[in-house]
This record gives C-alpha cells, structure tokens and sequence, in this order.
C-alpha cells in the first residue's frame, strides 16, 4: 500500500518547494487509486450499511444514508418529442453558424429570418493528465 502525505505534499508544492508538476501527478495518481477502490469497496459497504436498522445513522464518524437513487425517464419513444429535439438541434446548428458568420461579416438567414448567434463563452485553460499503466 502507498502511502502519501496529501496535506504536506501540497503544502510543499505550494511554497514552492516541491515542483508542483510532480506534486499534480502524484495527486492524480492517488486520486485514481482512491476511485479505483471506492468503487470495488461501494457495494459491500452497502450491504454492509443495511444491517443497520435506520436508513440514516451515525458510524465511524459519518453520518450514513442508505437511500435509493434518481429514477431515469426516458423520451426517446415518443416521437413528438424525437421531432422536438431534431428541431433544437437544427436551430442550435444554426445559431453557432450565424455566430460563426457574423466573425466574417455575413448574415444568417433561417426560414426567410435572420438568424439569432448563439452567445459563445470561450473555456478555461486546463491540464490533463494521462497515467502510464
């Protein structure tokens, strides 16, 4: 089992003692093996957690909940709705075309109309990090 020092490493790195390149990777290397036993692990805890007689009850300093999850409703049967979606997604194409567009000074037109530009917020900078095996 590795073990890590989570609070020092980033306290290190934050003061710049430790590259925090590094100190991101090991992080992330961490994190990985955490959700990687979280998950092998959620099942039995589960069982585990209804043995208790409460649905809700407090152990090993937590308070557990056993509870079931969202339901899920699905549409796509229904073909008023598939001919809806089709719809936004056919107006939504034209919108980013007519943002698009108008960066070169041409002007969209959608069923004898001029077409509306989607707004567009540019993303944020981010890292990934892809572990070797």
């Amino acid at each position: 089992m590795t073990s890590i020092d989570i609070y020092e490493l980033k306290k290190s790195a934050l003061a710049g003692e430790t590259n925090a390149l590094s100190a991101y990777v090991v992080l992330k290397e961490f994190e990985k093996d955490v959700a990687d036993a979280l998950e092998k692990l959620k099942e039995l805890a589960l069982e585990e957690a209804k043995t208790y007689e409460e649905k809700t009850f407090e152990v090993f300093g937590a308070k557990i909940t056993v509870k079931n999850g969202a339901g899920r409703w699905k549409f796509d049967h229904i073909q008023d709705w598939n001919t809806a979606k089709n719809e936004l997604s056919e107006i939504e194409k034209a919108a980013k075309q007519a943002y698009q567009n108008q960066g070169v000074g041409i002007m969209s037109i959608r069923d004898g109309e001029i077409m509306e530009a989607a707004d567009y917020t540019e993303g944020k900078e981010q890292i990934s990090v892809t572990l070797s095996k």
